[in-house]
């Protein structure tokens, strides 16, 4: 019985040299049919993981496109960082992106991860997954300012200003951070 499949087969014989398909119907009861079973949302996981750790490099290194479920690391991103934009929906998205992280630890996820720790109040924690992102100086002007956000809400008065700097500097040529969130920054530190 092949999952998925609307072929049944028990069992196969050997007619006149010609392989034929064998249907019993007392041994087709005794078998576990793949919809008898439910899958626990950890086995799902497990089977996504394997896919996407094991057979999707394989299939990209050939040039095979596959499609997207929904609990793939790429669309539970896409949906915790569109949650993210409401307030309400922080700790969902926050959930949603562990879950993405724990299947495909992308640098990318553990830097939304850090923003949205910070916009949820865990500065300590989302200095953790930011700093690493930031340190090339290659980040975007939004983790920049995040950071500076979580260091003056920590104290890092000093630390707060050199991120505070960089990420005017980076808005000033362009890159989009709010104007509202390096003023409220300012402000936390007093300039």
């Amino acid at each position: 019985l092949l999952p998925g499949s609307q072929v049944f087969d028990t069992s196969y014989a050997d007619l006149s040299g010609i392989r034929t398909r064998i249907f019993d119907t007392a041994e087709y009861a005794r078998i576990a049919k793949p919809g008898d079973r439910r899958w626990s949302a950890d086995e799902v996981r497990a089977a996504l993981k394997y896919c996407l750790d094991r057979i999707m490099p394989v299939a990209e290194a050939s040039g095979v496109r596959v499609a997207l479920h929904p609990d793939d690391p790429v669309m539970l991103f896409r949906k915790a960082s569109l949650l993210g934009q409401r307030n309400e929906e922080l700790p969902r998205a926050l959930s949603l992106i562990e879950r993405a992280l724990q299947l495909d630890a992308k640098p990318e996820y553990g830097v939304l991860r850090g923003l949205l720790r910070v916009a949820s109040r865990d500065y300590a924690q989302g200095i953790q997954d930011l700093e690493p992102a930031a340190r090339d100086g290659k980040a975007s002007g939004l983790v920049d300012a995040a950071l500076a956000e979580a260091y003056a809400a920590t104290g890092d008065a000093r630390t707060a200003r050199k991120w505070l700097d960089s990420a005017t500097e980076k808005s000033q040529n362009g890159d989009s951070v709010s104007v509202a969130r390096l003023n409220a920054v300012r402000n936390m530190l007093g300039k």
